[in-house]
């Protein structure tokens, strides 16, 4: 019998913190070191990092569980030339569309360009290895994109381990 008085509403992040722990468990098993980030509204979010200053986002979206985004932040503060922009995220996804680069036109400020990956959760849970791969393909998809962008007028600047380039990188891996 449920209790009258009990106006607590159930976790809508309960399946997604599930599958998180899940994915966790899969990175661990194959030797990546992972955090926990704090919950957004709408997500639970793992991180990895790699190089000096570089990580990547795992993200299960709550009432998705089923899908899992790995998401890494190529470039921030990009100019605001959306045609040149599009043009380089295209080029670089048809090179590759296996791992694919978006523009995240932030409006007025904050233009970014990610890769990212979406992956059924249960595939990477029971297949580590193929998880690992994900995650090395997409960091190494990032460095290059970086090289490359140098080469444009496009400006930018590499995600940073801050708690505000965190939080952003979480915000445009679910938009």
């Amino acid at each position: 019998m449920t209790d009258p008085t009990d106006f607590s509403l159930p976790d809508p992040l309960e399946d997604a913190h599930d599958a998180i722990r899940q994915l966790a468990a899969a990175m661990q098993s194959v030797e990546l070191n992972v955090a926990q980030l704090p919950d957004t509204s709408v997500s639970s979010n793992l991180l990895l990092g790699f190089g000096d200053d570089g990580y990547v986002l795992v993200t299960v979206i709550g009432g998705n569980e089923v899908t899992t985004y790995v998401t890494t932040g190529a470039a921030a503060d990009l100019e605001h030339d959306r045609l040149a922009a599009l043009e380089f995220a295209n080029a670089r996804t048809r090179e590759n569309p296996a791992l694919p680069v978006f523009l995240h036109d932030g409006g007025d400020e904050h233009w970014d360009l990610l890769v990212q990956q979406s992956h059924p959760t249960a595939i990477l849970t029971q297949n580590a290895p193929f998880l690992r791969g994900m995650i090395t393909a997409n960091i190494a998809r990032t460095v290059a994109i970086r090289e490359s962008l140098a080469e444009t007028q496009l400006g930018g600047r590499a995600y940073e381990a801050t708690p505000e380039d965190l939080q952003r990188l979480a915000q445009r891996a679910v938009v």
